[in-house]
């Protein structure tokens, strides 16, 4: 009935409070010791303010990312944990998603758990090309699987709105070609595209990364060449 739904709604608000009250301006979030449900209990006790709940929990996740000193990537695993939380509670969010991506690279076991994200995003929304070529970075950046990437950059090249040159991504990507090259390019893409700012900083910084390694093969291509011609 509507007067159990507002007892109900009641308490959830007063439990917001409650757990705001325990973050204070720091938060709990940013020491990474918020206690966060599983997602299908969290669905469960939200009893119709799926959305209510999922925002709560999605404004936790950016002030983990806002608070952390340095390196968000050490709350990798709570931020995934948020994520999974907010886009279980409503899995038409958009951003999310790709926010998962982006600082969920601190090993293996948490960038699939991205890709995982990722691919429940593309059910939801089949014709955005972000979540696509997302997903393709990070099987060919994280895992060299190029071939997977390949086909999920091609998808995302199929799409209204992609990229004019993600076909020649493709291309590099089947071809095997210069793995700096390629990584140089995609990250250009994800630079361009990304408009959070701390998601643009990081991926600048990969650019930066591809760009210092390019720069160390140029000299120690030239050593060697020294080498060869004076024996020392």
């Amino acid at each position: 009935t509507n007067v159990v739904r507002g007892l109900v709604f009641a308490l959830l608000a007063a439990g917001t409070v409650a757990a705001h009250a325990r973050i204070a301006t720091q938060g709990h979030a940013e020491d990474g010791e918020l206690w966060v449900p599983l997602p299908e209990l969290a669905r469960i006790a939200s009893v119709g303010f799926q959305n209510v709940v999922s925002d709560y929990y999605w404004l936790q996740a950016l002030q983990v990312v806002g608070g952390a000193a340095g390196d968000p990537t050490a709350h990798a695993s709570l931020l995934g944990r948020l994520v999974d939380v907010v886009t279980t509670l409503d899995p038409w969010v958009e951003h999310p998603y790709r926010f998962a991506a982006i600082w969920l690279t601190d090993s293996e076991a948490n960038v699939r758990k991205a890709n995982a994200l990722l691919e429940k995003a593309i059910a939801h929304h089949p014709d955005d090309w972000r979540n696509y070529y997302y997903l393709g970075f990070n099987r060919f950046f994280y895992f060299e699987e190029n071939e997977a990437a390949a086909d999920d950059i091609e998808k995302a090249a199929s799409l209204p709105d992609s990229p004019s040159y993600l076909p020649r991504l493709v291309a590099r990507l089947r071809a095997g070609g210069d793995g700096l090259e390629t990584s140089a390019g995609m990250l250009a893409t994800l630079v361009e595209s990304t408009q959070d700012p701390f998601e643009k900083a990081e991926y600048e910084k990969a650019l930066d990364e591809v760009e210092t390694e390019r720069r160390a093969r140029v000299l120690d291509a030239a050593r060697a060449e020294f080498l060869r011609r004076n024996g020392r």
